[in-house]
Parts: C-alpha cells; structure tokens; sequence
C-alpha cells in the first residue's frame, strides 16, 4: 500500500471514529477496533516516511538505526593532527606511577596490559566504524593506528615493546637522578621529563602527583586519572578495571566529612587561603580522579600554597605532623563545594592491610601471595559498615569480558573489511549491569621487592578474566584473532622459565 492509499484509510478511520456518537451502543466496538488501526497506521506512516527520507540522503538503511545513539548519525569533527585513540573515540585511563625508581612488578603489568591489546571497548564501537567507513578519516586512522598494530605474538621475544592497546595510558614519576627503564620494559618511555626530589609525608608528593597529572591532561581521551605505586597490583583484569572506573560518575578520593579526619593537622593560618576547619579532609593518597576534577586541580595555586607553608610532616615548634598527599586533594574538592562528586564510603583506589599500627600498612610476604589472597582483598574496604559481599567482583568481570570486541589494524588491511566488521560488532544489548561500589578497591598494597616473582606467577588470573586459569568471553575474542589459543601462554610459561 502506498502512502497515499495509507492517507486515504487514515482519513476514512478518523471520520469512522468521529460518527461515533451517530452509532448505537452496539456498534461502539467497532469504531474503538477502527480508532486503533488507525493509530497504528499512523506511527508507521511517520516511521516510513522518516526512513524513507533518511534513506534518500545516506544510503541503506535498518530498522535497528531508529534506536541507535543518535551520533552514529553525527560525523565527527577529527583534528589533523588526532591520536589513534581520539580517532576510534576511545576514553582512556591514566595509570599514573609515583615510585622512586624501579618498578618491581613490570612484568606482570606487561602481561596484564596484553590481556587488553587489540580489544575496543564497545562503547567506541559506533565512533570507530563511523571512522572506518569515511574515506577521510579512514586515511586519519591507518596513519595513527596501523604503525603500531605489530603482532601480539612477538610481544614476548626478548626485544619485547609495550602492548598494543587502547584502553590506558602510562606516565612514571620517579627521583631525578633516575636515568629510566631498559629496552623492552613496559614503562620504557614513560618517564615524565620534569620530576622533583620526593620525600615521605612532604607537600613534595603533591607535587609530584601535580606534575603527573599535569602531563596526563595533555592527552584529551584520558577521563580517569588513578594514582599507583611501584608495590601495587591490580586486583581485576584489564576489561573489568576499565569498564569499572568508565561507569563510575565519581572521584576515588574521599572528600565527604566521614570518618576520621586528623583535624588536629589543620592549622589556623590555612583559613587565610579559606581552607577552613570544617572543610579539612582525609583520604587515602592513592586517589582515583575524574577529568573534571583533574583539572580542577591543576587550575589550584590559592589550597595548594596552604598546604605548601603550613601542612609540615614534622613541626617541631607545634609537635604536630600534616601529611600533605593525605589531605590536600579532598580538602581541595571541599572548599570548592564539590565533596558529594565523590565516594563517601570509599577511600581511595588501592586495598591495604591496616591491622598493624604504624605509618605504613602490612608488607606482604611472598607465602602470603596466592590468588586466594587477592580475591580477599577485593573485599577489605575501609568502611567498616559495608557488607564486603557487596565487592564481590564475579558478575562484574562476567559483565566486562562482553563489553569489547576484536580489533586490530595492519598496514595492508582493507577499509571495506574493517568497516563491515566493525558494523557487524554492534551490540546494543552489551550493558556492564553489575557495577561495584566505589568503596571496591581495584588495586592492592603492599607488595614490596621480593614479592615479584610470587605476583607474576598469578599475572594470567590478574589478566585474563580475572579467575584462575583465566578465560571467558574475552579469552575466546583473543582466540579467535589470533588464530589459536594456546600459543601465547604456553610463550609466557617457556619466557617465565628462562627468567
């Protein structure tokens, strides 16, 4: 039937239903049945023509489009000079290292950010496909993006590079007099240029943190910021880390006035910069920063000034310590009226064992490493008032390992391939549905020198899946595009020996 011959019926029913009042009692039914063809007629006659237009403008159309995210239909306006993940429109998260020099568990980083190379998240599906099927852009992406799509299989020779992959972004700060990280380690490169001497419980940390933060910023597709140290692990695989901090819509510090806050730290003279008592905060040093509040404190000089002249480790004239990477950035979203734009209940990003007293939470010891351990602390949250059931990560990692897709450039790969795979990889259905608590750590401390080779022994359980031995769905995506899905294991077990 026509559109014409559609008007003409819709015509017909609206004068049906509106003799209504003309017909008797027992004819009601059929001008209520008339009513309600005719509205159905109607939304399919504006759903027709509607598509019936698009088509005309841009080609083949389906009727899955109608609840796709309109900006599929958008192009996107792409710099000249756009990275490869600016041009796949992937967020990214910084992984930010704060170490004096060495870091310890380099290998089994490595293998944990192999487990992410050559996936995209779905969430930068439609952008990507967008990106491959314009002749443009697609001329943009193999000049970002194919240079570095080499094997994944000759990731672990001895020349080894970092993995490719699109999901984090790695930035080193460490002592001055550090020279940097051999050929083939994982943070080669990562050093930042400018760094300062850092010295325990000083407002020097903060400064550190600054410039990290300040050399993260200059990549616009970081939106998370998490600050690690050289004895921290990650307690999820690489897919549920990143799914996780991409649905949190809050900072990992704690700036709320919730449990202890030390205010006995807080110095008068602070109210001068209008950091006054009752916005005085405590949370872990290991934060966890949205963008927005990464810039936010970058844009600081009044707060950070206060803490640099009067949050002093050691005061021998008051006899009172202030510990700077404590206080300064919860205290710094509270004065800007921002402390509900974080995680009350939480603190932090990093699990850690404080059941000893002192400055410093428990070193762990290589016979405490067993990856029963670390599903424990998945669940060591520092309020004590949660349920640690509610950290419990299984259908979280289920959730995450559907959340990506293969992909891969190589310098002869075809747009027409990559464009149909990536159309054919869309996946409205894919939510990440089981969301943890910001008060879930993703990292654990301490795990100091010594306790290396006992962590990389559990670097699959770490990466792939997040339960030992390792798979799932994301094991399988893996599989598939490297043809066969033993040898890059079997690789790491004969690398292992030969270490």
């Amino acid at each position: 039937m026509g559109v014409a011959g559609m008007k003409r019926l819709l015509s017909s029913g609206a004068l049906s239903a509106a003799a209504a009042a003309t017909v008797g009692p027992k004819a009601k039914w059929r001008n209520r049945v008339t009513s309600a063809i005719a509205l159905v007629l109607t939304v399919w006659l504006c759903a027709s023509t509607q598509l019936s237009v698009y088509k005309n403008i841009n080609g083949p159309v389906y009727l899955s489009d109608l609840w796709r995210p309109s900006s599929s239909h958008s192009p996107r306006v792409i710099p000249d000079n756009a990275t490869c993940s600016e041009i796949l429109g992937v967020d990214k998260v910084a992984l930010m290292f704060l170490t004096r020099g060495p870091m310890h568990h380099a290998r089994t980083w490595r293998v944990w950010l192999e487990a992410a190379a050559g996936l995209l998240p779905r969430q930068a599906v439609l952008a990507a496909q967008e990106a491959a099927c314009d002749d443009q852009t697609w001329a943009q992406m193999m000049a970002a993006c194919a240079p570095s799509a080499i094997s994944r299989h000759q990731l672990l020779g001895p020349s080894e590079t970092a993995p490719v992959q699109h999901l984090f972004n790695i930035y080193v700060h460490a002592l001055p007099n550090f020279t940097g990280y051999e050929a083939g380690n994982v943070f080669e490169g990562k050093l930042l240029a400018d760094r300062v001497d850092t010295v325990w419980g000083t407002i020097s940390l903060v400064t550190a943190e600054r410039m990290l933060l300040e050399e993260a910023l200059k990549d616009p597709s970081n939106k998370q910021f998490l600050l690690i140290s050289d004895s921290d692990i990650p307690l999820y695989d690489p897919l549920t880390f990143y799914q996780q901090l991409m649905h949190e819509d809050k900072s990992r510090t704690k700036a709320c006035k919730a449990g202890p806050l030390s205010e006995y730290r807080w110095n008068r003279f602070m109210g001068i910069y209008g950091v006054h008592h009752q916005l005085w905060r405590k949370s872990s040093q290991w934060f966890g920063l949205m963008r927005r509040h990464a810039e936010v404190v970058m844009q600081d000089k009044n707060v950070y000034n206060a803490f640099r002249r009067f949050c002093i480790a050691w005061n021998n004239r008051t006899k009172v310590e202030c510990y700077s990477d404590e206080h300064y950035f919860p205290t710094l979203l509270a004065t800007l009226g921002r402390e509900n734009e974080t995680y009350c209940e939480g603190n932090g990003v990093a699990s850690a064992n404080w059941t000893i007293q002192g400055p410093h939470p428990h070193h762990y010891t290589p016979d405490e490493v067993t990856y029963e351990r670390i599903a424990s602390l998945r669940s060591l949250i520092a309020d004590k008032d949660l349920q640690p059931q509610l950290c419990v990560g299984e259908p979280s990692i289920k959730d995450a390992q559907n959340m990506f897709v293969p992909f891969e450039l190589a310098s002869d790969s075809h747009q027409q391939t990559v464009c149909k795979s990536l159309a054919g990889s869309y996946d409205r259905w894919a939510r990440y549905r089981h969301q943890l608590r910001g008060a879930c750590p993703l990292t654990a401390r301490k795990f100091p020198l010594g306790t290396e080779d006992a962590v990389y022994a559990l670097a699959d359980s770490l990466s792939y899946g997040g339960n030992p031995p390792g798979g799932g769905e994301a094991s399988r995506l893996r599989a598939a595009m490297d043809g066969q899905p033993a040898p890059r294991k079997q690789a790491r077990k004969q690398n292992r020996k030969q270490n």
